[in-house]
């Protein structure tokens, strides 16, 4: 069940938690919940003993096994008689990836199948610039948990094979970012490399919806490489991770080469895809805000507001704006 996959926790610093970080709670000496960080055992327990804490640790406690995170001072201690719903992660302070973190900021834990775990911090901002598949997967739970009123916090896994590129440690512990250096091609799709995107010679090339349908699109495929490099395969509406779910989709509706520029597209969810495709739903091309048409089912019409997940990488302005007119 667990194998091939990245396990990620993530949790939203509270007050008392920067004390217990820092190691300066008043009992931070004597242990307790000085120095823990608390999750409801029946929806974190599983997740996170078979995801990341795979490794028996020497701790002891009176309750049960305890168990660590492979290469991390982090362990998972069992539910106690007195606190019978709850499973704790202690001790944080002796963790040098979350030392530092600031209230409101994220911690984020996270273990690939065979590979040590590795814990950092980031701020939501952070989180929502970066373009990573896994950072895109915490923001978007987090703008979850804001809707419906909810504590910031969850555990969830992602199956590695449907990731083009995953976190990957670095010296300070810190998510890695899947764009490129800024003076660098992001998309670095075959056949524009060093192209900048011509909204008009595209415009000249636009067949319109149906046609576009009808045709044979034999540039789909690298068309949709070059999108999945630039934001990974996620749909930029509803965040949704998975290669065999998302589809390459048009701004300037396909008709020639210049409109297989990849910032002419978006990746979407299939639905989503045929939503853009109609009308029925609009990117603002100057805030990138989602609208939804209201006659759809709450399914969308939730999404009507947010903000398309492109971190750093924007889709043309101008192409956006053509179809947002449309």
């Amino acid at each position: 069940m667990f194998s091939n996959q990245t396990t990620v926790f993530f949790h939203e610093v509270q007050r008392g938690d920067v004390r217990k970080l820092a190691n300066e709670s008043a009992d931070a000496t004597s242990g307790g919940g000085a120095r823990d960080l608390r999750q409801r055992a029946d929806e974190f327990q599983d997740m996170l003993r078979n995801g990341i804490f795979t490794e028996l640790s020497n701790k002891t406690s009176s309750n049960g096994a305890v168990f660590k995170a492979p290469g991390l001072d982090l362990n998972l201690f069992p539910p106690t008689n007195a606190r019978p719903n709850e499973t704790r992660m202690s001790r944080i302070s002796d963790v040098v990836g979350w030392r530092g973190a600031s209230e409101g900021d994220i911690l984020v834990l996270l273990r690939t199948t065979g590979q040590p775990a590795i814990a950092s911090h980031l701020s939501r901002e952070e989180l929502g610039r970066r373009g990573d598949s896994v950072s895109r997967s915490v923001f978007q739970r987090i703008r979850e948990c804001d809707r419906l009123k909810e504590a910031v916090r969850g555990v969830f896994t992602i199956p590695n094979d449907s990731l083009k590129q995953i976190l990957q440690g670095s010296n300070d512990h810190s998510i890695a970012s899947n764009q490129k250096d800024s003076d660098e091609d992001p998309f670095g799709s075959e056949g524009h490399q060093d192209d900048d995107f011509d909204v008009n010679a595209a415009l000249d090339e636009e067949v319109g919806y149906e046609v576009a349908l009808r045709r044979s699109r034999p540039g789909q495929t690298p068309f949709r490489n070059a999108l999945i490099r630039a934001y990974g395969p996620r749909c930029l509406v509803t965040g949704t991770v998975g290669g065999e779910v998302i589809e390459a989709a048009h701004i300037i509706d396909a008709g020639g080469e210049e409109t297989m520029h990849p910032r002419n597209g978006l990746l979407l969810r299939r639905d989503v895809h045929r939503l853009w495709d109609l009308g029925l739903l609009k990117i603002n091309p100057d805030t990138l805000d989602i609208e939804v048409d209201p006659t759809l089912d709450e399914e969308y019409t939730r999404l009507d507001g947010e903000t398309l997940y492109v971190g750093n990488i924007d889709p043309d302005r101008d192409a956006l704006e053509w179809k947002y007119n449309q």
